[in-house]
């Protein structure tokens, strides 16, 4: 959820850098953009508002794919490592249970 919000604030900047590093569009007559605003600007008056937001879907779709693996992921590190705790495997791989068994 929050990597979504974090996609819909900064699209209009990842749309107006892209535009701002690529070649000027033909309407510009080969003019290049000098900063963000302007960039902005013309996407604006030429486009729309929802202009700032084009690509956006597959932006919040890959999101949703990394964050679904990645707790996926840290899911099935947890309950591999838990096994390691497991009172069964004695001493082994438990320090509380090393001191205790250990007899001197």
């Amino acid at each position: 959820m929050s990597k979504s919000i974090a996609t819909i604030v900064t699209q209009p900047l990842i749309v107006a850098k892209v535009g701002l590093q690529s070649k000027p569009p033909p309407s510009r007559q080969g003019k290049p953009f000098k900063s963000f605003v302007e960039v902005m600007e013309f996407i604006i008056k030429n486009e729309g508002l929802l202009g700032l937001f084009k690509g956006i879907g597959p932006q919040i779709s890959k999101g949703l794919l990394v964050q679904g693996l990645l707790m996926m992921t840290k899911e099935r590190y947890v309950n591999f490592f838990s096994f390691f705790q497991e009172p069964s495997l004695g001493f082994f791989f438990s320090g509380q249970n090393a001191k205790t068994n250990l007899k001197i």
